[in-house]
């Protein structure tokens, strides 16, 4: 030492002092004279040269007047005037004399560690879950290797929940004496049940420990105090179904990632049941579904339509079409989260009729739909829409489509029982069709359809009725009551009932006679026009003066002056309705005769 004490262990940061006795470098007994000597450490490569004095004039005995600094911090460089070592390793300090080299000495000294007060610190006050913790220690005297990066353990403590993590943290240099854990720990209130298993188990509220005890000296040691906050993240909650019926369960279902505050207990939170409409309310509590799920649920609500509102009575009441809300008061951050649901009823199947089993061509036409599960809304008469009302000929073809033209209206709120705001005129005369207008076009044995689909449900529903006669008396007539020989006869019969299909120049058939011969000639008649019901012989029957025409059903009646004609018509769907006519076969009226004199040229 300074003292000239012999000394084999040093203080880090301490001052080295070598002595040398050499009587042989006492070169003048008048003056004090110099040597030298190395100090070096052989782990860290540094060394020093030192510069000794002689203590006295002719002493022989040699010190460095000013000692020469220890330090694991700085001084790497060679003969900077610091010895660059560490708290474990040993120094040398080597002295050849100068004049006579093989004259030489060493000696060796340890290097004991400082003792130095730690300290602690987190890197923020507080921590929200699934946060990453940072300690941060700083212990100079815990840089035992400047060569390398040291490192230690300190304890994470959470006594609220009774775990403990041990948290290795490492310099952040080879020689700073600052450790830290630079990935930080993970605290959670989800995992971390047992001591050591990677996750310290908190919650919201909490407050935590890291605890530093030096190794070396445990009268040495730091703590640090730090609280576990929010991680302030808007709550979920949701409905379980986006519409319910009077007995469905419902499962309200809400998600807050702040609200785990007993990780090893199951918590429970408070929803807000509503229906804006009927202002019925109520309040449910919702118990987390296991101790960290961060999930909470309750089916508690129970659903009613009759008796009276009665806010928190236990029963919600909700009907048909009600929009029902839940809230959440969300206290992390301070928000309200809702969801909503529609009520419906149970789905039935509808049905579909027309107010009568067959319909005439000039009856009105009305079509009735029945579903219990379109009286969406018990407050207000609602509308559907027929699918389709379709009329077919007997041959199946299309005279009519009406697909989704015609809107039925509910009879009352809540009767479910749709009927079209007017009843359709049927015709056998409106041709061509229109499409949506309040006539239905038809005719004789035309098949009317009406169909009918749930929007929601897709329940389907359809019934047909048939158009029927309406017998109506008809009339035959010839286009003359006297007709001469080799005349042409034309009959025409009127007949309401028998334009069977409003496309098409129906036909009919009669029956011409001549009374005094009892020879017969068919005779087919051909509608005007689609609509007319109004029958024409277009070729006419010739009256025919000779007897070879007098064979039935050659297309020629044989008749001589004073005969009679018969018509006879027969409708084909009403044997009562069987009109005639006659006519007479008269003689030609004369005419003047002419006689011309001619020569025989």
């Amino acid at each position: 030492d300074g003292n000239g004490n012999a000394v084999s262990v040093f203080a880090m940061d301490s001052l080295v002092f070598v002595q040398v006795r050499d009587t042989g470098q006492n070169l003048s007994g008048a003056l004090i004279e110099n040597v030298s000597a190395t100090v070096f450490d052989t782990n860290t490569g540094d060394s020093e040269t030192l510069v000794l004095t002689e203590l006295a004039a002719d002493s022989g005995i040699f010190r460095n007047t000013t000692g020469l600094p220890l330090s694991d911090t700085i001084g790497v460089r060679i003969n900077d005037g610091i010895l660059f070592t560490g708290q474990v390793f040993a120094i040398t300090a080597r002295y050849v004399d100068a004049v006579t080299p093989f004259d030489s000495s060493t000696d060796t000294a340890g290097i004991a560690r400082s003792p130095r007060n730690s300290s602690l610190a987190f890197d923020r006050s507080s921590y929200a879950p699934e946060t990453r913790v940072v300690v941060i220690v700083t212990d100079p005297d815990r840089n035992r290797n400047p060569l390398v990066l040291d490192s230690f353990s300190v304890s994470l403590v959470s006594e609220t929940r009774n775990d403990t993590e041990s948290v290795l943290v490492t310099e952040t240099s080879e020689t700073s004496g600052v450790f830290s854990n630079a990935a930080g720990a993970r605290i959670s209130d989800t995992t971390g049940f047992a001591s050591n298993d990677g996750a310290l188990l908190v919650a919201l509220g909490d407050t935590f420990t890291a605890v530093y005890v030096d190794a070396v000296d445990p009268t040495d040691s730091a703590s640090a105090l730090a609280s576990v906050d929010t991680l302030a993240k808007a709550g979920t909650v949701a409905f379980d179904r986006d519409s319910y019926l009077q007995t469905d369960s419902v499962v309200i279902t809400v998600f807050d990632r702040d609200r785990n505050l007993d990780p090893r207990g199951k918590d429970t939170l408070g929803v807000a049941v509503q229906n804006p409409r009927t202002g019925d309310s109520e309040s449910l509590l919702l118990t987390e579904t296991d101790s960290t799920s961060l999930t909470f649920t309750s089916n508690a609500l129970v659903f009613t339509d009759t008796g009276v509102v009665v806010p928190g009575d236990g029963k919600f009441f909700a009907s048909n079409s009600d929009t029902i809300e839940v809230l959440y008061a969300d206290p992390l951050p301070v928000t309200v989260e809702s969801d909503t649901a529609q009520m419906g009823i149970t789905p039935s199947q509808g049905s579909i009729r027309f107010d009568r089993t067959n319909y005439t061509v000039f009856d009105t036409l009305q079509v009735i739909v029945h579903d219990m599960d379109r009286n969406t809304d018990p407050y207000a008469a609602e509308t559907i829409t027929l699918r389709r009302l379709l009329v077919s000929d007997p041959t199946g073809a299309a005279v009519e489509n009406n697909f989704e033209v015609f809107t039925l209206v509910e009879t009352t709120e809540t009767s479910a029982i749709f009927t079209l705001p007017a009843p359709l005129l049927l015709s056998d005369t409106a041709f061509p069709a229109v499409v949506g207008d309040t006539v239905l076009t038809a005719g004789l044995n035309f098949t009317i359809q009406a169909e009918y689909r749930d929007p929601v449900f897709l329940d389907f529903a359809s019934d047909s009725v048939l158009t029927i006669d309406s017998p109506m008396t008809s009339q035959v007539l010839f286009d003359r009551a006297l007709y001469p020989l080799a005349e042409t006869a034309f009959v025409t019969v009127v007949d309401r009932d028998e334009n069977r299909h409003p496309g098409v120049r129906d036909t009919i058939t009669v029956t011409v006679t001549n009374t005094n011969t009892g020879e017969t000639e068919e005779r087919l008649l051909r509608e005007t026009s689609s609509t007319s019901f109004t029958f024409v012989d277009d070729t006419g029957l010739f009256l025919s003066s000779l007897l070879s025409d007098s064979l039935s059903g050659d297309g020629r009646l044989y008749v001589m002056i004073g005969n009679t004609i018969r018509v006879d018509y027969q409708d084909p769907n009403t044997p009562a309705d069987a009109p005639f006519s006659t006519a007479l076969i008269d003689t030609i009226p004369p005419s003047a005769g002419m006689i011309t004199l001619v020569d025989s040229a």
